[in-house]
């Protein structure tokens, strides 16, 4: 029966697929690294050669994952920030992972109802959420895809007289792995791992493996020389490394315990001690009860080599990301068990295996429960990527779960706050973060910032100062201390600090923001030297060419010259970066100067061109409406007064032009309407004008 209907239970194998983690599709982007991984990313902005170049030979963020930001870009390219589609190429990315993991425990096993089990837990597991629905999760999907690949391959080494392409293409998914995620550096060990499940665990097998390992140790290498600052290597001793080893082993039973029980998933777990206490007693003794089970995985050898391979297949790519190393804010994460996890996947099917095939209960029985466990993983996984959708409600569950221990989520939530400008709220978040991690230079920098933005100067200087130089908020703090500098009056001072900054120290992420806010300090200066508030602003537009304020900034210091050649160029220059699409404000910059110098063909010409892309933009439709009125077409100038007015009900002049327009069209009852409305809306009417719409006879 299973034969008859295989195709049809691996289209149901799909449709769980996707309505585990639909909700996704409806999400935007989440305050938690999509910022730095995405939006701000300017290398996802252009597929040029030398943009992809520079992937390739960059960390980002001290990461080297090329392949994610490349793929980025490739949605970028086409769909700009549409979330839906990053969204939608993670579920189609972890649906080809599933149909990879069952074609492999197919051809492992050679059982299909073993490797069907192993897909759907894998398809529909809550602790997946992480990795399917948030966007940022990308480098767990595609190492993962790239990964599975590379061992479908290798497995087919045995079945094919094309060994050697067969072998290359496995080797050339590894390498894609690699440059996709660190984690893969595993694989040849997995590898070995299978050869001895299959017994195949020959001397010529042995060879096939050493390109693998030499492809490993590079990519750990340059992992290991991007990841660690000097900071972090010069604190570095044996003692935290023993903490960190210790904590693995705590890490790796949570994430057993999860497996089996998916009821406290949370986006940010919890560090339950810091390096400046002792490790409570559950940490102290989980290295026992982790190697009383592996004690047991080893016995299992005398019966068979199942549960050795699943277990140890989770245990070995595990192992990078189970906190041995220090991996990041969070010890423990959902996205780093979305591959190791398959090995337990194996070892519930094959125990599901074995109980359907020994003990005699009505088989009925046996498929009302595995629907009933699948129905409820499926529930739990919706329920989990809802949360995904919404920064504020995803911090909020995990303060929920763990209140002692949630310093990150309020400090992500009260971030959320201070993004809706509701800074009671922020700082409240703000002060039990601190409260809970008195250590967290993020924490510090955002109390620190709300300090300044309720004037409290003196506050929020002594809160930037705490900042170490090793933290990704450095940089942003020297430039709020310098801010603060120029508004107490001291723009000299606030030039000479930052100045040194960015002469001082060269290991930052926003070297743009230093140069910008300079080029401001120089412009605010009497007599300002305009042509070294341009230099500065070029300076950013190099280091940052996807910034629209830094060419209207640059495009005013040109109009101050009377240089329009260079604001031109200075305009199309953004355009061209940008695109239409996100050009809207160099676009109306640009046409409103041309219509200045009565360039009324060009003006025309460039406020059609940014209604098209952008179609809520009241100032084209106002300046196109002056444009046609001046032209005397003045029904045409009228529709597009209009437009301007149904876009914006709050700008007085609108209403005004539009009134002109009626009274030479001769529509004079609604003249003097609009008339009326500019007044009210605070527009300074000519006093003539408005004597002769009021002598009008209506």
């Amino acid at each position: 029966m299973i034969k008859k209907y295989r195709i049809f239970i691996l289209i149901i194998l799909a449709y769980i697929t996707v309505l585990s983690f639909y909700p996704a599709l409806s999400a935007g982007f989440i305050n938690l690294d999509d910022n730095a991984m995405l939006t701000y990313n300017r290398y996802v902005r252009s597929l040029s050669a030398d943009n992809i170049i520079a992937v390739f030979s960059n960390y980002h963020y001290r990461l080297y994952h090329p392949l994610v930001t490349i793929s980025y870009a490739i949605e970028y390219h086409f769909f700009k920030f549409d979330p839906f589609i990053y969204h939608f190429t993670n579920i189609i990315l972890h649906l080809l992972n599933t149909f990879l993991v069952f074609f492999i425990f197919k051809k492992l096993t050679k059982s299909f109802v073993v490797s069907y089990i192993v897909s759907v837990l894998f398809a529909v597991h809550p602790a997946h959420a992480e990795a399917v629905a948030w966007v940022s999760s990308r480098k767990d999907l595609l190492y993962s895809l790239f990964y599975l690949l590379s061992v479908l391959f290798y497995l087919k080494l045995s079945e094919t007289a094309y060994k050697t392409k067969i072998f290359l293409l496995s080797l050339l998914f590894f390498i894609l792995s690699c440059m996709s995620k660190p984690m893969a550096v595993t694989l040849p060990i997995v590898l070995a791992l299978i050869d001895y499940y299959q017994n195949n665990l020959t001397l010529k097998r042995i060879k096939n493996y050493i390109p693998f390992i030499l492809i490993s140790i590079i990519l750990a290498v340059i992992t290991l020389l991007g990841y660690y600052s000097p900071e972090q290597k010069s604190s570095y001793t044996l003692y935290s490394e023993t903490l960190y080893i210790l904590n693995a082993h705590f890490n790796i039973l949570w994430y057993i315990y999860n497996f089996i029980f998916p009821f406290q998933l949370s986006c940010l777990y919890p560090f339950f001690y810091d390096f400046y206490s002792d490790p409570p007693f559950f940490i102290m003794y989980s290295p026992a009860l982790l190697y009383i089970i592996v004690f047991f995985v080893f016995l299992s050898l005398k019966f068979n080599k199942k549960i050795f391979f699943g277990f140890m297949f989770f245990i070995l790519t595990l192992l990078p990301s189970s906190g041995v190393m220090p991996t990041g804010m969070s010890p423990i994460a959902d996205r780093y068990v979305y591959l190791p996890y398959i090995g337990l996947f194996y070892l519930f099917a094959e125990f599901a295996s074995y109980i359907y095939s020994n003990v005699k209960i009505k088989k009925w029985i046996y498929y009302a429960l595995f629907i009933s466990l699948v129905s409820v993983m499926i529930y739990l996984s919706y329920n989990r990527t809802m949360l995904w959708t919404d920064t504020t409600k995803l911090m909020t569950d995990t303060i929920k779960k763990y209140p002692d221990y949630s310093h990150h989520a309020y400090l992500v939530r009260g971030m959320e706050f201070k993004l809706a400008h509701n800074m009671d709220k922020a700082e409240n978040d703000f002060k039990k973060a601190f409260s809970i991690c008195p250590y967290s230079p993020y924490t510090a920098f955002n109390l620190a910032h709300i300090a300044q933005i309720k004037k409290q100067f003196s506050i929020a200087k002594e809160g930037y100062l705490k900042i170490p130089k090793d933290s990704p908020d450095y940089i942003s703090a020297m430039i709020n201390l310098s801010l603060i500098l120029n508004e107490e009056g001291k723009t000299e001072k606030a030039i000479n600090f930052l100045e040194k900054i960015k002469n001082s120290y060269t290991d930052y992420y926003n070297a743009d923001l230093i140069n910008s806010t300079l080029a401001s300090f120089y412009f605010s200066r009497d007599n300002a030297d305009i042509h070294t508030v341009i230099e500065y602003l070029q300076k950013a537009i190099v280091l940052n060419p996807y910034n629209e304020q830094y060419y209207l900034f640059k495009m005013v210091c040109y109009e101050k010259l009377k240089d329009f050649e260079n604001f031109e160029n200075t305009a199309f220059k953004g355009i061209e970066n940008l695109g239409i699409e996100n050009s809207m404000n160099i676009l109306n910059y640009l046409g409103s100067e041309y219509f200045k110098k009565n360039d009324l063909k060009n003006a025309e010409q460039v406020f059609i061109a940014t209604i098209a892309d952008h179609p809520n933009n009241h100032q084209g439709y106002f300046f196109l409406g002056n444009i046609y009125a001046l032209k005397h077409k003045y029904q045409r100038a009228l529709t597009h007064y209009t437009m301007a007015i149904l876009l914006t009900d709050e700008n007085g002049e609108y209403y005004f032009k539009r009134s002109a327009t009626h009274l030479m069209l001769g529509n004079y009852a609604n003249a003097k309407a609009d008339m009326e409305k500019s007044v009210k809306k605070g527009f300074n009417i000519d006093a003539g004008f408005k004597n002769e719409v009021e002598k009008l006879k209506i």
